[in-house]
């Protein structure tokens, strides 16, 4: 899974790009009492292909990319967010990310907008899972997932 976060588990000022596991970090320091929601939305082979490209392609490059802290503080207190080149949310990475692929959930809404909840309104009738991170039905298998993309 990748997502955009705090690189240090007790440093939430050093973020960007970074590859999570269910078994470590932030995940694994709660599995009790974290919840998780997880999505499944069909794509079309292409669209798949491109998506995995690219998210490779931003794993190669991932020390560039910061977390968009302006881009939080001004979406909270203004109501609009700030876009800066190579810095992202979570949400505005993957938003980004689904739109370059024609993959567009949100009509246009510009993709430093979009949030965590409107993810699962927008994406409720494809949940496959909601519930504690323990309680996840791979939290206990040794599975290797190379392509999901995760908020």
């Amino acid at each position: 899974m990748y997502s955009f976060a705090r690189k240090k588990i007790y440093n939430p000022l050093n973020a960007g790009l970074i590859k999570e596991n269910i078994h470590s970090g932030m995940f694994a320091r709660k599995p009790d009492i974290s919840r998780i929601a997880v999505f499944e939305i069909n794509v079309k082979k292409w669209q798949y292909k491109r998506l995995k490209q690219e998210v490779e392609e931003a794993w190669g490059h991932h020390e560039q990319y910061k977390y968009n802290f302006l881009g939080l503080f001004t979406l909270i207190v203004v109501g609009c967010g700030t876009t800066i080149k190579d810095h992202f949310l979570c949400t505005e990475w993957v938003t980004d990310l689904l739109n370059s692929c024609k993959i567009e959930l949100f009509g246009g809404k510009a993709p430093i907008k979009v949030t965590p909840c409107d993810y699962c309104k927008k994406l409720e009738d494809y949940i496959i899972y909601e519930g504690l991170t323990k309680d996840y039905p791979f939290y206990n298998r040794e599975i290797q997932y190379s392509s999901a993309v995760n908020c």
